[in-house]
């Protein structure tokens, strides 16, 4: 999802962040963030997506990098 009324990515580069904080709402409990800050918050990671095809995008992710759990993505 691009955001929460869009789905699919906006062609051209982009920066991938992968996260698995999430914030808890009405009855649903939040999560804690388990993945690196390098891969979310800080990410380098890029993609590029183009129009009319099939995008998949493959990332080799390394554990044990620092996890910052206080700073939210925005």
């Amino acid at each position: 999802m691009f955001d929460e009324n869009r789905s699919g990515a906006i062609p051209g580069d982009n920066i991938v962040r992968i996260s698995t904080f999430r914030f808890g709402v009405e009855g649903v409990p939040g999560k804690k963030e388990t993945i690196a800050a390098e891969y979310n918050v800080r990410s380098k990671l890029s993609f590029k997506v183009e129009p009319g095809k099939k995008n998949i995008a493959n990332f080799d992710l390394k554990s044990g990098g620092k996890i910052d759990q206080g700073s939210t993505l925005e």
